[in-house]
C-alpha cells in the first residue's frame, strides 16, 4: 500500500471511530492531518515525485465544492475539512473519493430508508426541501422567518441522520484498494 492510500485510509477510519463515537470530527484530527500532510507534501515535492500546487489543490478543492452543501446544513463541517485532509496526500484525485463517497452515502442512505425511516417519507421531505429552496427556517424563537433552512433535522442521532464519515471511509478503502 502506498503512503498516499495509507494516509488517506487512516485518516478517513479515524474520523469515522470520532463520529461514530461523538458524533462528530474533532479539530484536533484535521490539524493533525493537515500538518502531517503538509510535511509529507513538502518530503514528495523535494523528491520531485509531487508537487505543492497539486497538494493546495487537493486541499482546497472539496471545500470549495462542499461548501454549498454546508451552508444548507446538508453535511457537517467535518466531512468537508475529512475530505481536505485525504486531499492533501491525494491532490486532485480526492475527486474520485468525493464521488465514490457519494455513491456509497446514496446506498447507505436507501439501506437506513428501507429499514428505518421509510422511502416515502424521506423524498416527501426532500422534494418539499427543494420546492421551497430551503428558504423556511424553523427555530424556536422564530418559526417561519426567512432564512436557510437546515436540511437535516433534530439532533445527530436521528434515525435518518446518517454518518457520512462512514461513506467516506468506505471510499477512502476503495481507493486504497486500487478499485476507484
Amino acid at each position: 500500500m502506498s503512503a498516499v492510500c495509507f494516509f488517506a485510509l487512516f485518516f478517513a477510519s479515524a474520523a469515522m471511530i470520532c463520529d461514530l463515537q461523538t458524533g462528530r470530527i474533532p479539530n484536533s484530527l484535521i490539524l493533525t492531518g493537515w500538518g502531517i500532510g503538509g510535511v509529507f507534501g513538502l518530503v514528495r515535492t523535494l523528491n520531485a515525485s509531487g508537487s505543492l500546487p497539486m497538494m493546495f489543490a487537493g486541499a482546497l478543492l472539496p471545500l470549495l465544492i462542499t461548501a454549498p452543501l454546508f451552508l444548507m446544513r446538508m453535511t457537517g463541517a467535518g466531512d468537508s475539512k475529512l475530505f481536505s485532509v485525504i486531499g492533501i496526500f491525494c491532490g486532485p484525485e480526492v475527486l474520485k473519493i468525493m464521488l465514490a463517497s457519494v455513491v456509497c452515502g446514496g446506498l447507505l442512505s436507501l439501506l437506513l430508508m428501507l429499514s428505518v425511516t421509510g422511502v416515502r417519507e424521506r423524498l416527501l421531505y426532500f422534494a418539499h426541501y427543494v420546492q421551497t429552496g430551503g428558504r423556511e427556517r424553523r427555530t424556536e424563537s422564530g418559526a417561519g422567518q426567512p432564512g436557510i433552512r437546515a436540511y437535516r433535522t433534530g439532533g445527530a442521532e436521528r434515525p435518518e441522520n446518517m454518518h457520512f464519515s462512514v461513506a467516506v471511509f468506505m471510499a477512502a478503502a476503495l481507493y486504497a484498494g486500487g478499485v476507484i
